[in-house]
C-alpha cells in the first residue's frame, strides 16, 4: 500500500499496465476497459472490468489492479477532485457502493473517444478537463453512492501516510505502534488482513520502487542507491529487488539506459 502524494496535475494515457500494488491518494482515479483483461481491488474487494467497463476510485480509497492478460488495454485518468468544483464534495464525502460501470453507454463511448483524438491539439488541457467534467456528469448519476462515515479507514490512511513519508527508514511494528499511539497487533491486523500484505513487503515495494526510478540514471552506484532507499547491504538490496523485478539491480539500470540510447538514435 502506497499513500501517494502526487506533483502531476493530472494523469491521463492510454496503455497495457496498471499499478499492482495497493495505494490510495486524494485524487479520483478512473480506467475504461478499451480490451479486458484486468481486475480493480478496491478496499478489499475485486472487480472484473471487462471491454467497455469503467473503474472509478474516490479520493482517499485503497485501490490496486490485477492484470489477468499480457496484453489488455485501458485508458487511465488521475485528477484532484478540487479542480472539478461542482463534484469536490460529493468526491470526497461519499463513495460508490459498486465501483465499476459495466458496459458504458455510446455516450461514454464518445467521451473516449475525443479525448484521444485531441491529445496533442492546441489547448489540449482545457479540452481535457472540459471531457473530463462531462464524463463525472455521466458516470456520476449510474453510481449508488453511499456517505462516508467519519472515522472510515482513518486508522488506514494514518499508518499510510507516515509510512509513505518514513519507507527510508527502519520501520517495523513496534516503531509505528509507538509512533502513531496504535496496538501492534492491530496495525499488523490491518496490513495482513485488509490489504493482504505484511509490512515488511509493504515497505520494500516502496523502496523498489524509488529504486527504479534512482536506478534509471546514472548519478548513484547501485550501493548508494540501496542505502537512499533504506537498506542496509547491497546484498539485501538485490534480493528484495530480484524478487520484485526478477532482475537485479545493475541489469534492470542497465536495460534502462539502453532504452534511454536506442530513443535518442
Amino acid at each position: 500500500m502506497i499513500y501517494e502524494k502526487r506533483n502531476v496535475k493530472y494523469t491521463c494515457i492510454s496503455g497495457s499496465r496498471l499499478v499492482d500494488w495497493a495505494h490510495i491518494h486524494h485524487e479520483f482515479e478512473m480506467v475504461y476497459a478499451e480490451e479486458a483483461g484486468a481486475s480493480a481491488i478496491c478496499d478489499g474487494v475485486e472487480y472484473p472490468i471487462n471491454s467497455g467497463d469503467l473503474f472509478i476510485a474516490f479520493p482517499h480509497t485503497i485501490h490496486s489492479y490485477k492484470m489477468n492478460v499480457d496484453r489488455a488495454k485501458h485508458m487511465l485518468f488521475v485528477f484532484s477532485p478540487d479542480d472539478f468544483a461542482g463534484f469536490t464534495k460529493l468526491l470526497l464525502n461519499f463513495r460508490p457502493n459498486h465501483p465499476v460501470v459495466k458496459n458504458c453507454g455510446d455516450k461514454i463511448k464518445s467521451i473516449m473517444a475525443d479525448i484521444k483524438s485531441i491529445k496533442g491539439t492546441e489547448f489540449y488541457e482545457q479540452k481535457l478537463f472540459a471531457y473530463v467534467t462531462l464524463l463525472l456528469s455521466e458516470v456520476i448519476p449510474s453510481l449508488e453512492l453511499v456517505e462516508r462515515t467519519q472515522s472510515e479507514s482513518n486508522n488506514l490512511k494514518r499508518l499510510l501516510e507516515y509510512c509513505g513519508e518514513n519507507f527510508t527508514k527502519d520501520l517495523n511494528l513496534q516503531v509505528l505502534s509507538k509512533e502513531l499511539y496504535m496496538n501492534k497487533y492491530h496495525i499488523s491486523h490491518l496490513f495482513n488482513d485488509v490489504l493482504g500484505i505484511s509490512l515488511r513487503k509493504y515497505i520494500n515495494t516502496m523502496r523498489v520502487k524509488m529504486a527504479e526510478q534512482l536506478l534509471a540514471h546514472n548519478e548513484l552506484s547501485v550501493n548508494e542507491v540501496a542505502f537512499a532507499v533504506g537498506f542496509t547491504t547491497q546484498r539485501t538490496f538485490n534480493r528484495v529487488f530480484v524478487e520484485h523485478k526478477g532482475i537485479t539491480p545493475s541489469e534492470f539500470r542497465q536495460k534502462k539506459l539502453q532504452k534511454a540510447k536506442e530513443k535518442l538514435k
